[in-house]
C-alpha cells in the first residue's frame, strides 16, 4: 500500500517538476510531451529525465544540450552549466556559441560546440566577458593563454585581464606595463605610471597594443584617435610631425586642423589652408583655394560652387568627378548621380550612362 501511495504521488508531482524544468524564458519549452528550443524539436532520451540548466545548456540522463544541439561527448551525470557559453564535465570543458550564418543571409545561426583545449574541469573557473581560468592557465573565448599566476587573474574589461603581476590585453601580454598603477584611458588609450599604450585593431585585423613615445604626466586624450602631450599630437600611437598642440582642433575621426596645418589620418595634407578648411560632404573637403577627395587635390575643381552628389560623384560648373578624378566625356548640367545602382549604370547624363566615373554602352544587366 505505501508503494502504491508512492507511486501515486510521483506521478502527481511530474507535472510540478516538469514546470520546473521548463522555467520561463530558458529558450527551452514542453509542448505536448516534445521538447523545443526556440521552436526547433529537440530528440530526447525521456521527458521525466530532461533538466534544463540555464537559458542555453539542458541535459537528460544520456547527455547534455546547447541550445538545440546534443553535446555528443558530454557525461550526463557530472554535466553543469558555468555561463551562457561554458560547461563542464568531469572529462572536459565546453565553449559554445550561436552566432548568425552568413551562408543564409544572417537568418539562421550556426551552432558551434568545442572543446576547451587543455582545461582542467576540477579547477575550472569562469570571470566575466568570457574569460576563465583553471591551475594552469587562462582562456578567453574557450582558447587558452599564458598568465604568470592564474589563480589571481581577475577582470579590468572586455579587453584587459590581470592577476597579481602583469597584464593582458586580447590574450596578450601587455610588455613592460607596471600592473599596480595599469589603468584605462578610454577606448583607445591606457597607461600605467611610466607609458602610455595605444591598442586597437591593425590593418590587418589584428588586434595590437604598443607603448607610446611620449609624455605621461601631460598625455590626454583629444578625441577619436587623437591625442597629445606637452610637445605634441598623436593619431593612433604616432606623433605628427609638426603639429601645434596647443590649437590642434579634431574636425571628425579622420581630419584635423591646427593653427599650421589639416590632417588626414594623421598626416599633414600639403597645401591645405588651416584657417578657411571645410567638410562639404562625404569624402569631400575644400579650403579657399582648392578642393580635396580624401587628402588629395581634386585636380581643376572650383570650391565655390561645388556640388556632392550620391555614390562618391560631384560636379561644379567646369566638370564631373568621381573620387576625386574628372569624369570623361560628362556634361555637368544633366549629369545626375543614381541614390542607388540602375543595372550596370550608377549616374547618367543627357548623352551618357557612367558606373564608377566610366562610360557604359550596355544597360541591360
Amino acid at each position: 500500500m505505501i508503494r502504491f501511495l508512492f507511486n501515486v504521488f510521483k506521478i502527481l508531482l511530474l507535472p510540478l517538476t516538469l514546470f520546473f524544468n521548463f522555467r520561463c524564458g530558458s529558450g527551452y519549452k514542453n509542448k505536448n510531451g516534445k521538447v523545443t528550443y526556440n521552436g526547433k524539436e529537440i530528440d530526447i532520451a525521456e521527458l521525466k529525465d530532461f533538466k534544463v540548466l540555464n537559458k542555453a545548456f539542458a541535459k537528460d540522463a544520456t547527455r547534455a544540450y546547447y541550445r538545440e544541439t546534443g553535446i555528443v561527448e558530454s557525461d550526463a551525470a557530472t554535466f553543469e552549466a558555468l555561463t551562457l557559453n561554458y560547461a563542464k564535465d568531469k572529462n572536459r570543458v565546453y565553449f559554445c556559441t550561436s552566432e548568425a550564418d552568413p551562408q543564409y543571409y544572417f537568418t539562421r545561426n550556426q551552432i558551434k560546440i568545442s572543446i576547451v583545449d587543455g582545461a582542467i574541469p576540477a579547477t575550472f573557473r569562469t570571470l566575466e566577458y568570457d574569460y576563465a581560468t583553471d591551475s594552469k592557465q587562462a582562456y578567453y573565448e574557450g582558447k587558452s593563454f599564458d598568465v604568470r599566476e592564474p589563480a589571481s587573474l581577475a577582470v579590468i574589461d572586455v579587453a584587459f585581464v590581470r592577476d597579481a603581476f602583469q597584464i593582458y590585453y586580447r590574450r596578450k601580454l601587455v610588455p613592460g606595463c607596471d600592473a599596480k598603477t595599469f589603468q584605462i584611458v578610454d577606448l583607445y588609450f591606457a597607461k600605467d605610471a611610466r607609458k602610455v599604450f595605444y591598442y586597437g585593431i591593425n590593418d590587418e585585423g589584428d588586434y595590437i597594443i604598443e607603448p607610446m613615445m611620449c609624455d605621461v604626466s601631460s598625455f590626454e586624450r583629444i578625441e577619436d584617435w587623437y591625442s597629445k602631450d606637452k610637445s605634441g599630437v598623436f593619431y593612433q600611437n604616432t606623433k605628427i610631425s609638426g603639429s601645434d598642440p596647443a590649437s590642434f582642433i579634431v574636425i571628425n575621426d579622420l581630419y584635423a586642423r591646427d593653427k599650421f596645418n589639416v590632417y588626414y589620418a594623421g598626416k599633414k595634407i600639403p597645401g591645405a589652408d588651416s584657417q578657411s578648411f571645410e567638410l562639404i560632404s562625404g569624402n569631400y573637403v575644400r579650403d579657399k583655394n582648392q578642393v580635396f577627395f580624401r587628402d588629395k587635390v581634386v585636380s581643376g575643381a572650383t570650391p565655390t560652387g561645388f556640388e556632392v552628389l550620391e555614390l562618391d560623384y560631384a560636379k561644379d560648373t567646369k566638370g564631373v568627378y568621381f573620387q576625386g578624378q574628372l569624369v570623361k566625356q560628362a556634361d555637368p548640367l544633366s549629369f545626375t548621380a543614381y541614390p542607388h545602382g540602375v543595372g550596370n549604370a550608377d549616374a547618367e547624363d543627357s548623352k551618357h550612362k557612367f558606373y564608377e566615373g566610366k562610360i557604359v554602352t550596355d544597360t541591360t544587366e
